[in-house]
C-alpha cells in the first residue's frame, strides 16, 4: 500500500511522517519528497499467512 500526505508549507507534514516512521529528515525546508517505509503488523494477515503458507506476503 502506498499513501502519500499533501499539504501547505509548514503545515506539519515531515513532523507527522517523523512521527510515525521514527526517522527525522535534515531540516533543510526543501520541497524534496522524503520517502519512509514503515511496518504495520496485523494479526488478521499473520493468522491467514499460518493457514494458507503463501510464497509472499
Amino acid at each position: 500500500m502506498k499513501a502519500a500526505i499533501l499539504g501547505l508549507t509548514q503545515s506539519g507534514k515531515s513532523t507527522l511522517v517523523s512521527a510515525v516512521s521514527g526517522k527525522y529528515p535534515a531540516p533543510t525546508g526543501s520541497t524534496d519528497a522524503h520517502e519512509v517505509m514503515v511496518s504495520v503488523p496485523d494479526e488478521r494477515l499473520d493468522w491467514l499467512t499460518q493457514l494458507y503458507q503463501p510464497k509472499k506476503t
